[in-house]
């Protein structure tokens, strides 16, 4: 038995205690860093071969000593001995903050005295100092040493990823670092992480305002709501009691607010004083202009410059570029803290390439934070192959600048690209074929697994189905109403900016049990938290790939199985999330992620506000340049009917004054343009043709905004439905690879490979599965056993429940399949044709050949093999070590002895590790 601690060493726990508690990270010399900021070093050396007890470091220096004393010794009579002497003999070479450390301490874990460093007297306290007390009562001002420890009742409630975010992100700016960049992924909880890295600089540093940037108005609202629910504070108080924090809705910002919550457009009208316009983004792709650049006159600005502390950037990789930069750079005395999933180049060098964090989506499932997702392909003809309209088809065509619908015949054939579909071109054949495709797969085959999930439409799981334009969102609303007939009027419903107000859409969509499929096109691309989505569905191409991510990752967050059961009666949990891929989204090569030309620097005139630049005689080089250009290229993709009509219009053609445009330019034969107010009679004359023929100028305006050919029905065909075999092979090939090569050295990869026998316990089980993930983190279990029941159907059982999806042993099978030492993959758990756990245990019972084992002993081996069943080999030290003591000595006396009862166990083991 071990000996009892002495009252020194009790007295240390407490007052160990008492300093985490505090603030302070407790270390020993061999094992001080400076990565903590505040630290509690034990046996501190001091000169003369004496030891301190705890010297108190903060920032790396000096700012106190503290004695330990027993519990029984009297405090007042021991004050004014060690403690008072050791602060006059700290080592030259230790950094320090004064010469002589003003912070002078005396604890044996039931009181605390603290030195008055003005009169040398002690008073109790009620609590260990701080390291934010311990400057102030020396007299210290520093930025970042009140900052304490992350405590562990702090950090239970914070997943391992935001604890190193915000710690890193601290030990950066300490370093002098002025940007540093938070990449976690979607669910890993980006915004509460900055609630706590806020809360931390408002209440340990000199920080006082806070803005945090978000680039939606429904995701300002979601962080104000995180705000609001934070409560890792220092009593336990919601964040908002603390500390003002509102949106900024106006165009004056409020100088007590601690936290402002604003879109870039707004904190421009309030750094310029001028009226707030819209902030909400448009969710129409098809816009033309892109507004130039915003400017900051210094001499006219709201706000000075050191206005914010610092500012938190949500969803940075979209945030800081392209009109509004020179607002973030007006404020040029912030830190900034830029929060993403989905980092692109230019988000990684705008700060400066200090990334603090970088947590993948793969190691936030491997982590149990978020759900992985399987890929279920629908493909139609068109959206393949394009679409032909034939010569003589009765067609509707919708005028996009009248909004006008007129059936006509066409005259002549045509061919729309894939990229064209449901933008030019609408087939309701497609639309109708893939939401018909989705309803016939989603309980037979996405969900055939989950035997206790009721096929019932009116809880179809949540469905979020990204649309090309408002338009498109408009004609799949329309048809799903139709291929879901019989459910409740707001089934399927649009959340756009234009149907209605959109954060109610998207909470109510969350919460209600009639609302099922929700239809976007990019308001909830990004950002938006609806934890009861279970289906993710790409009715639109997605060239950027953190575009893709992030559209993504809407469907990845875990939910407790009652909330998500509270909102989907029929469900029972979300172990995973369907993408379903109508578009071919997941099989393309993506760019780099990089923003867009388009999006920076002035971006050319719309047509109208062109045509209307000219008619005023502001007919610049720029402007004529610019004019040519656009009606060369609505000559080239418009019809010859449509050309001849212009023609007819305008008596000359589209390419005749396009032609003459660039020749007059190019010779370098006009005068000057030097202002509107000049005749520029060779400039006008120009132009004229055209701007004076009011008919020839609203058919260009028609012929610019363009028309959507709608077909009859009997366009299109389904040419596949199913889940993604090429996905699967991915997965399989690179974790065939991984086991072939075993370049971890695994030992249980190895015997598995050279036929070895080995003891195929807990701890060498899940050596496989934490080389898998390290090597490559999208390597989780259910992930690549599920692409095997794809890709070898035959030979795979699936796993059917949590219990069986958890268990350790599937690594061995998955190791096994992948090598080619086993034909068929299932668990150990299931009951399938392949495998009866119960009918093996009969088996085993007979091979003993030593006497029948009695009805006692077989409850205890049956319990036992539950255990193996999961976990793999054990014996009397696995019980031990997993609190199995009432088997084990049940076992013994079952038995008649340990050595007896480790004999069974371990052929029982042996056994079932081979039947895999």
């Amino acid at each position: 038995m071990a000996d009892e601690p002495k009252p020194e060493e009790r007295a240390r726990v407490k007052i160990d205690e008492q300093l985490v508690d505090a603030g302070w990270h407790i270390a020993d010399r061999r094992h001080f860093t400076y990565d903590h900021n505040a630290t509690a070093l034990t046996e501190g050396l001091l000169d003369g071969n004496h030891e301190a007890d705890y010297l108190l470091f903060v920032d790396g220096k000096v700012i106190g000593v503290l004695e330990a004393k027993r519990s029984d010794v009297d405090l007042e009579s021991a004050a004014g001995g060690q403690a008072a002497n050791y602060a006059h003999i700290i080592p030259e070479e230790y950094p320090r903050w004064n010469d002589e450390p003003c912070v002078v301490l005396l604890a044996n874990g039931e009181k605390i005295l603290l030195r008055n460093p003005g009169t040398g007297e002690y008073n109790s306290v009620s609590s260990m100092p701080t390291p934010k007390k311990c400057l102030e009562l020396s007299g210290i001002k520093s930025y970042w040493g009140g900052l304490p420890e992350l405590k562990d009742s702090e950090r239970r409630f914070l997943h391992a990823c935001q604890v190193e975010a915000v710690t890193n992100l601290e030990s950066s700016f300490r370093r002098g670092a002025d940007k540093a960049l938070v990449v976690l992924a979607t669910g890993a909880g980006k915004t509460y992480t900055a609630c706590m890295a806020a809360y931390r600089l408002l209440s340990y540093t000199p920080a006082k305002r806070i803005l945090f940037l978000v680039d939606r108005n429904n995701l300002g609202e979601q962080a104000l709501n995180e705000f609001a629910t934070f409560r890792l504070t220092q009593n336990g108080a919601p964040f908002t009691d603390i500390f003002i924090t509102e949106r900024l809705k106006g165009n004056q910002a409020n100088p007590k607010a601690s936290v402002t919550i604003a879109t870039i457009q707004r904190v421009y009208a309030a750094l310029t004083g001028t009226a707030a316009k819209s902030d909400e983004d448009e969710d129409d792709e098809d816009r033309e202009e892109v507004a130039a650049p915003v400017t900051v006159d210094g001499r006219l600005a709201k706000l000075p410059h050191d206005w914010f502390d610092a500012i938190i950037i949500d969803e940075c990789h979209r945030s800081i570029y392209g009109r509004w930069r020179a607002v973030l750079e007006w404020f040029n005395t912030a830190r900034f803290i830029g929060l993403t999933a989905t980092p692109s180049a230019e988000t990684v060098e705008f700060f400066d390439k200090n990334t603090v964090v970088n947590y993948t989506y793969e190691k936030s499932v491997a982590d149990g934070i978020n759900v992985y997702y399987s890929i279920y392909r629908i493909q139609t003809k068109s959206a393949t192959d394009g679409v032909d309209v034939e010569a003589g088809e009765t067609v509707d065509v919708y005028t996009r600048r009248t909004q006008k619908t007129d059936t006509l015949v066409t005259d002549e054939p045509a061919h729309y690209a894939v990229p064209q579909l449901d933008r030019a071109v609408v087939q309701p054949d497609h639309i109708r074929l893939v939401l018909e495709a989705y309803k016939n797969a989603v309980y037979t085959e996405m969900y055939k697994d989950d035997l206790a999930r009721d096929p019932d439409f009116a809880s179809l799981p949540k469905t979020l189905i990204f649309a090309k334009s408002e338009s498109h969102a408009r004609h799949i609303v329309e048809i799903a109403r139709e291929v879901f007939d019989g459910q409740a009027p707001d089934f399927v419903q649009t959340i756009t900016y234009s149907s209605g107000d959109p954060q109610k859409l998207i909470r109510e969509f969350r919460t209600s049990r009639t609302f099922r499929i929700a239809v976007t096109v990019t308001l909830v691309a990004t950002g938006t938290d609806i934890k009861p989505l279970e289906v993710v569905f790409f009715m639109r191409d997605v060239n950027a790939y953190s575009l893709y991510v992030q559209m993504r990752g809407r469907g990845c967050r875990t939910i407790n199985p009652d909330q998500l059961k509270a909102v989907t009666p029929n469900a029972n949990g979300k172990e995973q999330f369907f993408l379903v891929d109508a578009v071919g989204v997941t099989e393309h090569p993506f760019d780099d992620g990089a923003v867009r030309p388009d999006t920076q620097g002035p971006a050319p005139l719309t047509l109208p506000r062109l045509l209307e630049k000219l008619s005023l005689g502001i007919v610049s080089d720029d402007n004529l340049r610019l004019l040519a250009s656009r009606m060369s290229r609505i000559n080239a993709r418009s019809t010859e009917a449509q050309r001849m009509k212009f023609s007819a219009l305008a008596s000359f053609t589209m390419q005749d004054m396009a032609e003459s445009l660039f020749e007059a330019l190019s010779d370098d034969s006009l005068p000057p343009f030097a202002s509107a107010s000049e005749p520029n009679t060779r400039r006008r004359a120009l132009v004229a043709p055209l701007i004076n023929n009011i008919s020839a100028r609203d058919y260009l305006l028609e012929l610019n905004a363009g028309y959507v050919v709608i077909q009859k029905p009997g366009k299109d065909e389904i040419i596949y439905t199913g889940f993604s075999v090429a996905e699967a092979h991915n997965v399989l090939d690179g974790f065939e690879a991984f086991l072939k090569a075993n370049p971890t050295g695994n030992e249980v990869i190895a015997a598995i490979k050279e036929a070895r026998e080995m003891r195929f316990d807990y701890s060498a089980l899940s050596s496989i599965r934490d080389d898998s993930i390290h090597f490559n983190s999208s390597f989780s279990c259910p992930k690549v056993w599920n692409a095997y029941a794809l890709v070898r159907q035959e030979d795979v059982v699936k796993l059917s429940s949590p219990t069986e999806r958890d268990a350790m042993t599937n690594w061995l099978g998955l190791a096994r399949f992948g090598l080619g030492r086993s034909q068929k993959l299932y668990s150990l758990l299931s009951s399938s044709q392949y495998f009866s756990a119960a009918k093996h245990y009969e088996l085993w019972k007979g091979q003993k050949q030593r006497g029948a084992i009695t009805p006692g002993q077989d409850d205890i081996l049956k319990e036992a093999l539950g255990i193996i069943l999961s976990n793999g080999a054990v014996g009397r030290e696995d019980l031990i070590k997993e609190g199995n003591v009432q088997l084990l000595a049940e076992g013994v006396r079952a038995f008649g002895s340990p050595q007896a009862f480790d004999v069974e166990l371990a052929s029982l083991s042996s056994f079932f590790m081979k039947a895999i």
